[in-house]
């Protein structure tokens, strides 16, 4: 079992660490805007909603398929299933987040968690946007919402009555999530993480 779960642990991790922001923008993201290889960087990089919306769709896309593969893994050896999916969404996000590809240094696995989230339950997702959209909404700063979002998705799943399995699965992907947006912690309570206001380009 445990064997299985260290191969559930890599695959999840390198299909985590595929860079479809780098891959999309054509442009090496650590050296512009937040330094982000992600969805919102590429936005700042490219003004295209058209690649941002690819990235988005990818990385999302990373986060499921990883927790597909999980469950029919778990399916046809007979491992946990939900030990599993906690273990995959955790380390999906982490390969996310600290790529192998791009020298450990990548994104901050938003839209890796909400993949994960469509595929597990789709409530986790809109709980999750929700929470997102409090923070962002007043202050028209992505990084809030994202937060705000990491801290508190599973305490209020928690709250809400959902199995202590979705908890867990929200506390794998929302652990890095929050550790990853640590630096901008400082930006944010300066005043100095810029607001969402972009001319965009189809």
């Amino acid at each position: 079992m445990i064997v299985i779960l260290i191969l559930i642990a890599a695959l999840s991790y390198v299909l985590g660490s595929i860079p479809f922001a780098k891959i999309i923008s054509g442009v090496d993201l650590k050296k512009v805007g937040s330094g982000n290889v992600g969805t919102m960087n590429t936005l700042r990089a490219t003004k295209s909603i058209k690649k941002a919306l690819a990235v988005l769709a990818l990385d999302a896309g990373k986060g499921a398929l990883a927790v597909a593969i999980a469950m029919y893994i778990a399916h046809v050896t007979g491992v946990d299933a939900r030990a599993s999916i906690i273990i995959s969404s955790l380390f999906v996000v982490c390969g996310h987040n600290w790529s192998m590809f791009e020298k450990f240094r990548s994104g901050r696995g938003i839209a890796t968690s909400l993949g994960i989230a469509l595929v597990v339950d789709w409530k986790i997702a809109l709980v999750w946007i929700v929470i997102w959209f409090i923070g962002f909404a007043p202050t028209r700063i992505f990084s809030v919402g994202q937060v705000l979002a990491a801290l508190l998705t599973p305490f209020a799943l928690f709250i809400l009555g959902f199995d202590k399995f979705y908890v867990y699965v929200a506390l794998a992907a929302c652990i890095p999530m929050f550790v990853a947006h640590v630096p901008k912690i400082p930006l944010i309570l300066s005043g100095r993480e810029p607001k969402m206001y972009y001319k965009l380009r189809r």
